[in-house]
């Protein structure tokens, strides 16, 4: 089996250069518990030059491909975003569902674009916050603002989903052309 272990390119994805062609993560929406965060970044969406207003910028995005496998997201979200989150994570936490959209692009060298490389067709991923074996969340939240983009001002966040008891679909790409469709989670009866 396959795994997905993706870097992408932080300055880029906030700075957007077409004359770069790194890999570039977008989180488009993301709700933990009842916390919904907001679509407060302006970005460019590579596959078709517009502006696109996003939850967070990532740098990383792991998943073994199977089934069952938890994913793991590094993202960098507005000061506003990582203060709800901060709050409801060391406070509530009574509600450890997630929700979420993100996208990874890549660019096409035979086709000279940009593609989604890894996404869930607009449709909103249903999960759990990971916890460890001490039933403490898998995730952080830097309190330290970005050293790597300044500007706009963003911080660092990890977590670890577990998928939601329903069978949902990544799609991955290996060019404009050429997709997979992947299960993440199973149906309970």
């Amino acid at each position: 089996m396959f795994k997905i272990n993706s870097s992408c390119n932080l300055l880029q994805g906030f700075n957007f250069n077409r004359n770069n062609q790194s890999r570039i993560m977008h989180v488009k929406s993301l709700t933990i518990g009842t916390v919904m965060l907001n679509s407060d970044f302006d970005v460019i969406d590579p596959t078709t030059g517009d502006k696109s207003s996003v939850v967070g910028v990532g740098s990383y995005l792991g998943w073994r491909q199977q089934k069952t496998s938890p994913l793991f997201m590094r993202f960098y979200a507005s000061h506003t975003n990582t203060a709800d989150l901060s709050s409801y994570v060391s406070n509530n936490m009574d509600n450890t569902s997630v929700s979420f959209e993100v996208e990874i692009f890549e660019y096409d060298p035979n086709a000279k674009q940009y593609f989604k490389a890894f996404h869930c067709d607009a449709q909103s991923m249903k999960g759990e916050i990971l916890c460890d074996s001490r039933g403490k969340l898998a995730g952080f939240i830097d309190k330290e603002a970005s050293q790597v983009v300044q500007s706009p001002l963003n911080y660092q966040i990890n977590f670890g989903f577990s998928p939601a008891p329903e069978e949902q679909l990544f799609i991955t790409q290996t060019s404009n052309t050429i997709k997979v469709c992947n299960s993440w989670g199973v149906k309970s009866a």
